[in-house]
């Protein structure tokens, strides 16, 4: 039996603006707008600031989740975008790299199900 359960996108972005890495109000933005670019409905977002720098944001979807972890002092973000049913959520990562401006992307896509 074979089984499409959805599309996970997983992204390692390094050399984005250490700045930029510890704005909760920044990732909301980026968080909702991935979310619209893919036609996803955003549930609930939540953060957890760490202390002194850095965070994790999760876009809880209708359809899944998007989440960010930040670590500045690499100037490094790691991403998951995952989305059951038939969605786009390559139009949700395009939009992270545009927005984060990395030097360099590692992305992997993978089909979940069986």
């Amino acid at each position: 039996m074979k089984i499409k359960v959805g599309e996970h996108i997983i992204l390692e972005l390094i050399g984005v603006d250490e700045k930029l890495l510890s704005s909760e109000k920044f990732f909301k933005k980026v968080l909702i707008n991935a979310a619209k670019k893919s036609k996803l409905k955003v549930l609930k977002i939540v953060y957890h600031k760490f202390n002194p720098i850095g965070l994790t944001a999760v876009a809880l979807l209708k359809q899944s989740h998007i989440t960010i972890h930040t670590f500045p002092e690499y100037k490094y973000v790691a991403c998951d975008i995952f989305s059951c049913g038939n969605t786009n959520v390559e139009e949700a990562a395009k939009y992270v790299i545009k927005k984060l401006k990395p030097k360099k992307t590692r992305k992997i896509k993978i089909k979940r199900g069986f």
